[in-house]
Order: C-alpha cells, then structure tokens, then sequence
C-alpha cells in the first residue's frame, strides 16, 4: 500500500478477508487502500466495518478523514470530538488529528499537529512522513519540507 501499488494490496486484502472476514485490521488496511484510490464510499463502508469489530482510534480517524474529504464536515467534526474524548482516556497519534484537518482544508491545523508530534518525539508515523500518501496535500508547503528535513536530517 505505502509503495502506491494500491492494486496488488487491494487484492491481497481481499484474499486475507476472505480467509477471516472479522479481521479489522484488515478492513482498516482496505479502507485506506480505497481511499488512495478515490473509492471514498468503499473507504468509509471498511473503516465502519472496522470499526464495527473493534473500536480503535486508528481506523475512526481515517474514517474522519475520508468523511471530510467526502465533503462530510458535521460527520468529520463529530469524529475529530470523540477523538478528543478518546485522548482523555489513551493515547491518540496526533497524526490522526492531522489528516482530518487535512480532509477539512485546514492544512495550518494539521502542520501545528504534525509539528507537536515531532516535538513530543510521539509517533512512529514520523519515520513514514516521506511516503505517507495521506501526507500529499502538504508537501508543497514550506513548514512540510522543514519538518521533512527534520525528521530526516542529510548525513554527510
């Protein structure tokens, strides 16, 4: 999937969950495989389905992201508050915040986010920030390129 071969990990996916089709994780890795592709309606039925089978931060923020991008703002707002609710009891990335906000147009919002993630030294998703599809509508940004650097500083 993170090598944008959405294809061959649609139909990978597919055969996982015709051997157990209550894999959330794989519903999870399916919806976001869809929503690469622009199937949003496909995307948002896995990470309900997902969701359906166990209740996770991880596939209710995609599942945010791809209500805002859908053009679902009350839908996306009300995941961004019970994210928030989430938070106050465990942990959650603020990377999950971030591509809601992105979802939102809100690209200064996702940055702040992106940013305090890297400050807090939170979240191995970091280490995928040059690869991270959901990340594309940011890369033009200048505080993008410099967190970029950051996260992957040149060795001589």
């Amino acid at each position: 999937m993170l090598a944008r071969r959405y294809d061959e990990a649609i139909a990978q996916l597919r055969q996982t969950l015709a051997l157990d089709a209550n894999f959330y994780y794989a519903h999870w890795n399916l919806g976001e495989t869809l929503y690469y592709k622009g199937d949003l309606v496909g995307a948002i039925a896995e990470y309900q389905k997902s969701l359906s089978l166990a209740k996770d931060a991880e596939p209710l923020g995609l599942l945010g992201a791809a209500y805002a991008k859908a053009g679902r703002k009350e839908e996306a707002l009300k995941i961004l508050a019970d994210l928030t609710e989430m938070a106050r009891r465990n942990y959650v990335r603020p990377e999950l915040f971030a591509i809601i906000y992105i979802g939102l147009g809100d690209k200064t919002k996702a940055m702040e986010l992106l940013e305090e993630e890297y400050q807090n030294h939170d979240g191995f998703d970091l280490s995928e920030i040059k690869v991270d599809p959901r990340l594309d509508p940011l890369r033009d940004e200048p505080r993008f390129k410099q967190l970029l650097a950051k996260v992957f500083p040149e060795h001589p």
